[in-house]
């Protein structure tokens, strides 16, 4: 099973600007080129953000998948903090309808 089939790649379903190839890292989707197209231009994204971005992006996927939506917005707004605006918007975007999955308990009372 490759990268493609990631919870990230099927949540974000992000291209490559120039090839098309799906793209799931964080400097990928930010300025929108994977990995193989951009050689050694990293968008200024050191390796250290560029991982915590990808395990947010991760974590955001899953919280996503159970309808918890207020981890999706903040794993977005922390990517955000971390200078990726353009790959918090889009997990902001694709993520969504995850609010169609959150759970909703109705209590009465009296």
């Amino acid at each position: 099973m490759g990268y493609e089939n990631s919870i990230q790649c099927r949540l974000l379903d992000s291209r490559c600007c120039v090839c098309g190839k799906e793209i799931v890292d964080s400097i990928s989707i930010e300025i929108g080129m994977g990995p193989d197209c951009r050689h050694e231009y990293t968008g200024g994204i050191d390796a250290d953000t560029q991982k915590a971005c990808n395990v947010l992006t991760h974590d955001a996927a899953i919280a996503a998948q159970d309808g918890n939506v207020e981890k999706v917005r903040k794993c977005a707004e922390m990517i955000r903090s971390l200078g990726l605006p353009v790959l918090a918007d889009k997990i902001l975007e694709r993520f969504k309808n995850a609010e169609r999955l959150a759970k909703i308990t109705i209590v009465e009372k009296d």
